[in-house]
């Protein structure tokens, strides 16, 4: 999950979409990996909103 974060920071700064459109696409595997019940399936939800808001 760690991931698409790194992934948004890079591409906030430089104005570069293709970081943000990998940040999105990592961050939607993650989800879809992750079991609904699983701990950190918020996170992901959060990860994944996050890097859509920035789109």
């Amino acid at each position: 999950m760690r991931r698409a974060g790194d992934l948004l920071e890079a591409a906030t700064p430089l104005g570069d979409p293709g970081p943000l459109d990998e940040s999105i696409d990592f961050a939607r595997a993650v989800l879809a990996a992750v079991p609904a019940d699983h701990p950190h399936r918020t996170r992901a939800l959060i990860n994944l909103g996050v890097a859509l808001r920035h789109r």
